[in-house]
């Protein structure tokens, strides 16, 4: 699981100093304030400035729990049930792609295979999930594996399918294959999102599209985070 003699420059003429320092009307105040708390969910310079404004929360350091992937050739697989792939087809691809990408982004030297080269394997190799984790590393030519394999994977609130949110939960292991036994994980731990994370917005008005993509970026990141250095709100 990729890493990561000059000409004078015309300055645009600045507009008058008064420009910048006119205050906010009351109301335009409001409007923005009102803005970046609703911006509370997001990640951004929009969800830092709403976390500043809502209570001095500060961001708080937090190490990887697992280092072993750093400049390592690294594949993702998905372990679904029969059930959750007949319900949703694309979500092994979906969440190879999304953990993919934030590992390739976040984890420094990490060579990922590609999705549709796993989802490959996995079509051709069926029972791949009750094979001997080497006999994977060897035949993917790789020096770890992420399998995530899910428990629950669904966009409504169980028995209310008028009412969408997402929830996706999964068991996330690690094998070496330059461990004393590549059969056993070297790292396992559990993850579980919702999107949204509140109950009541969840909303007629949503569309599956959404909520899935929602969820698995969610998802995404909390499993990439497992394997880099970040940062949290507290």
């Amino acid at each position: 699981m990729g890493a990561r003699g000059a000409s004078p420059v015309r300055r645009a003429a600045s507009p008058p100093r008064s420009a910048w320092l006119r205050p906010l009307p009351v109301t335009a105040m409001t409007l923005l304030a009102a803005t970046l708390l609703v911006s509370l969910l997001g990640c951004g310079p929009v969800g830092w400035m709403a976390h500043s404004v809502s209570g001095g929360q500060k961001r708080v350091p937090v190490p990887a729990e697992y280092e072993g992937l750093e400049g390592q050739r690294v594949a993702v697989l998905v372990a679904v049930d029969e059930y959750t792939l007949h319900q949703h087809r694309q979500a092994p691809l979906l969440i190879c792609r999304s953990v993919s990408s934030q590992l390739a982004e976040h984890v420094p030297g990490t060579a990922l295979v590609n999705p549709r080269d796993v989802m490959a394997f996995q079509h051709e190799n069926p029972y791949w999930a009750t094979d001997r984790y080497g006999h994977v590393i060897e035949a993917l030519d790789v020096d770890r594996l992420v399998v995530v394999d899910l428990m629950d994977y669904r966009l409504h609130e169980p028995g209310n399918r008028h009412v969408w949110q997402g929830l996706l939960s999964a068991t996330v292991l690690v094998t070496a294959a330059d461990a004393r036994d590549p059969d056993q994980p070297a790292y396992s731990a559990s993850v579980r999102v919702r999107f949204p994370e509140q109950t009541e917005l969840g909303s007629v008005n949503a569309e599956a599209q959404t909520i899935e993509a929602g969820m698995i970026e969610r998802f995404s990141v909390a499993v990439g985070r497992l394997f880099h250095d970040h940062e949290v709100w507290q």
